[in-house]
């Protein structure tokens, strides 16, 4: 059972951490589930074919959109709210993709989706070192790094499955009622980890948001040619990963 630095019951902690994930899994399978459905897409929606790399290609740009802003507003506003938005996000834009009659409004759907994966990205992972001693913490975030690498493994071959049931339509659907189960379960047990007085003594504080800090901060990683050099070796490592995903189709 997960431990807990702040004050709540070990019950709902373990809760908190299943639901991230549950999360998690679906940001990261919604990448690549529609994928081998493509084809029908732009055949019902009168596109061509050109348009089927794009339905990847958006949904990974809304991802790293705004991630360099949502960090800074989950400082200042709290884990919790930013979470529950980002969850509402794609959870919204997954069940208006059910009604979608051009490609246009598809593609625009789909880099919305791809915003919610975007703020799992940003926000979950400090909430788990905030949350949890050290060690949970390493285990939480072992089992979502795990997540993060065989959902796009899986989820062509899931998405081709389901594709024998049910259309690309209720595809969004599923996920879509899927995020509402999971916004109901972060609402009722995630807990709001900054300004809450943890075990440890320690107290972590709202942040304000100051623009010449936050550009300050960035350029100085961006400086880094240790930083930008591993940030540019982990991209280059998931080539082959993103490779089978377009292939998909």
């Amino acid at each position: 059972m997960l431990t807990p630095l702040i004050h709540i019951t070990p019950l709902r902690a373990f809760c908190f951490a299943m639901t991230l994930a549950l999360f998690e899994l679906l940001t990261y399978v919604a990448s690549d589930v529609v994928m081998p459905a493509m084809p029908v897409v732009v055949s019902d929606l009168n596109a061509s074919p050109a348009f089927i790399p794009h339905a990847l290609n958006l949904y990974l740009l809304g991802g790293v959109l705004l991630q360099w802003l949502i960090g800074p507003l989950a400082d200042r506003y709290g884990r919790r709210p930013m979470l529950l938005v980002g969850c509402a996000i794609f959870g919204v834009t997954c069940l208006a993709t059910f009604w979608v009659q051009n490609i246009e409004l598809f593609n625009l759907l789909r880099l919305l989706q791809g915003i919610g994966l975007g703020f799992v990205v940003t926000v979950s992972y400090p909430a788990l070192n905030e949350a949890f001693s050290e060690a949970d913490a390493v285990r939480m975030m072992a089992l979502l790094a795990n997540i993060a690498l065989l959902s796009p493994l899986l989820g062509p071959l899931v998405g081709t499955l389901l594709l024998e049931w049910v259309s690309w339509r209720w595809l969004f659907v599923i996920f879509g009622a899927s995020a509402v189960v999971s916004w109901l379960a972060l609402y009722r047990f995630m807990p709001e980890t900054l300004g809450v007085a943890r075990s440890d003594g320690t107290r972590l504080a709202f942040q304000p948001i100051h623009l010449k800090t936050l550009l300050a901060g960035y350029a100085q990683l961006l400086g880094n040619r240790r930083f930008v050099a591993g940030s540019a070796a982990l991209g280059l490592i998931g080539l082959p990963l993103i490779g089978w995903i377009g292939l998909s189709p």
